[in-house]
């Protein structure tokens, strides 16, 4: 049996349905929402307070995903102590429940984990997260490389869908191009985004061959996020004047933004032999779940 921790949220939502469809046990933790998760599969898990018991009832779990947590940067730095405990302290004390029982840990982590200063950082490059979020997902990570002999992280740049409406980068820019609203766009900061259903079949695939270790894991193309968003709103037909281009320092954001969110995902191609898949191929997918006909 797959355990999936936070299998209420985005990325998730996905491994679930990934896993029922092909026909594997799995289970999923949920917090403040179920969502669609099967009221059988669904396991309600509170992790400010630690508290696993639900969890430890379960029989013949053999891994565990990690795709929960406070991933919002500014409340990581905003809610400090409420945030360290929810992804560091009690995520810890899950993964020790891991260990005592030679559970296999896969865990999501981030690009944040590096300083974001080079482009293409690699798994062994050198760690130094600038912001609270990045720092506590090093924290777990050390944790992990410190304490199991076989484990999974991956870490991930920006994960997006291709889902109607699904809020995701590409979906909400498009969404605010058909209410005929302006996409605000930083110019500064540079980013490899990921399709989701890239970031499942290289898990599955790293899961049945056994596979352990770091990988990084980004999408094939890095570009300015303002010229991703001029990408696809060239690819939609709509108005190029509709991209409002701004420096990263406009929003206001108090907790500082890495200047590259992208990664070296050599690796990880390499040892599971499959293709990233390509924004445009990926702009066509959103079209086809809008209905929306492209020349």
């Amino acid at each position: 049996m797959i355990l999936i921790v936070g299998a209420s949220g985005f990325i998730g939502t996905k491994f679930y349905h990934y896993f029922k469809e092909n026909k594997v046990s799995v289970r999923g933790t949920y917090f403040s929402k179920a969502g669609d998760l099967n009221k059988e599969d669904r396991i309600y898990l509170d992790l400010k307070n630690g508290n696993i018991e639900e969890i430890k009832g379960l029989k013949n779990l053999r891994r565990i995903i990690f795709c929960h947590g406070i991933s919002d940067i500014e409340i990581c730095r905003d809610k400090k102590d409420l945030s360290h405990a929810v992804n560091v302290i009690n995520t810890i004390t899950l993964l020790k429940y891991c260990k005592d029982l030679n559970i296999t840990p896969i865990y999501l982590s981030t690009s944040m984990v590096f300083d974001g200063e080079s482009e293409l950082p690699k798994e062994s490059d050198d760690l130094k997260p600038v912001s609270e979020y990045g720092k506590q997902k090093l924290e777990v990570e050390r944790f992990i490389i410190n304490n199991f002999d076989k484990y999974i992280i991956l870490r991930l740049t920006k994960v997006f869908g291709v889902g109607k409406c699904d809020n995701t980068l590409f979906t909400a820019w498009l969404d605010k191009l058909m209410k005929k609203e302006n996409i605000i766009a930083a110019s500064d900061v540079f980013i490899s985004p990921v399709y989701v259903m890239d970031v499942l079949s290289m898990t599955d695939f790293l899961i049945e061959n056994n596979r352990s270790g770091v990988y990084n894991l980004g999408g094939n193309e890095i570009l300015r996020i303002s010229d991703f968003a001029k990408k696809l709103t060239i690819f939609f037909n709509y108005d190029l004047a509709c991209i409002k281009e701004v420096s990263i320092n406009d929003f206001g954001f108090q907790e500082k933004r890495p200047k590259f969110n992208s990664v070296d995902s050599t690796k990880i191609r390499r040892d599971s032999g499959a293709r990233i898949t390509a924004v445009d191929d990926c702009f066509k997918l959103i079209a086809d779940n809008y209905k929306i006909t492209i020349n």
